[in-house]
C-alpha cells in the first residue's frame, strides 16, 4: 500500500460477526517529514490509505483500526530526496473478510425482475441474480414498487427488508470488492420471515 509494509504475518480473530474479522498486524509506516513535531497524525494519515479498500495481505477490506501502539519513540530516516523516516507499530485491523459459502446479512436497496440489489453494513454493493433466485418466488410490481414474493410461504423480500443470503462468489477488483449472492438455501431471505419460520 505504497507507504505502509506489513512485517510478519497477520494474527486473526473472530468477532460476533462471522464475516468481519480483528487482525493483529505488526506494520512499518513511511512517515512524511511534515510530520515530524505530530508523528502519530502522521501514522494516522498513512493509516487511512488503507482504509475501505481489499488488501491481499490481510485477505479482506479494512473497515477501521485499533489499539495503535507505536513501541519506540526512535525511528529510521530512509535514503532518498525526501528524509521520509519509517515507523514501526503495531495495530488491530477490523476487516470485512466475507468468503464463497458464508451466509451475510444486508439490506435491500434495489428490486428488479432480473436481480435484488443488497447493501452489507451499508458500505458494500451485492447482487442476487434472478437465477440465484429459488423456485417459488416471483417478481412482483405494484405502484412503481417492487418485490419478490413467495406467497406459499408468504415471504416478501421488498425495498429496505434486510436479508441474510449466501455468497456466491467475491472478486477484487481495483482493491475493491465484487459479490455474488444467492437465495437458494432454506436458511436465506427476508430476516422476519426467516425468525418467522424459525430459521434464524
Amino acid at each position: 500500500m505504497g507507504d505502509v509494509m506489513y512485517r510478519g504475518s497477520p494474527t486473526k480473530e473472530d468477532t460476533n460477526l462471522k464475516w468481519v474479522k480483528k487482525v493483529r498486524v505488526d506494520l512499518s509506516v513511511c512517515v512524511h517529514p511534515a510530520w515530524s513535531n505530530n508523528v502519530l497524525r502522521g501514522v494516522q494519515e498513512s493509516l487511512n490509505s488503507l482504509l475501505f479498500r481489499y488488501n491481499e495481505d490481510i485477505d479482506g477490506v479494512v473497515l477501521a483500526y485499533l489499539d495503535l501502539k507505536i513501541p519506540s519513540s526512535k525511528s529510521k530516516i530512509l535514503a532518498g530526496l525526501s528524509p521520509y523516516f519509517k515507523v514501526n507499530l503495531t495495530a488491530n485491523l477490523l476487516t470485512f473478510s466475507p468468503k464463497m459459502g458464508m451466509f451475510l446479512e444486508g439490506k435491500v436497496n434495489k428490486i428488479e425482475e432480473d436481480y435484488i440489489g443488497v447493501l452489507v453494513l451499508g458500505l458494500f454493493n451485492a447482487a442476487i441474480g434472478v437465477t440465484d433466485i429459488r423456485n417459488g418466488f416471483h417478481f412482483f410490481k405494484k405502484d412503481l414498487q417492487g418485490s419478490w414474493v413467495n406467497e406459499m410461504e408468504r415471504h416478501i423480500i421488498k425495498l429496505g427488508s434486510v436479508i441474510r443470503f449466501s455468497v456466491k462468489s467475491v472478486e477484487e477488483k481495483d482493491e475493491f470488492l465484487d459479490l455474488s449472492g444467492s437465495l437458494m438455501p432454506k436458511e436465506t431471505g427476508s430476516l422476519e420471515w426467516l425468525s418467522q419460520v424459525k430459521l434464524v
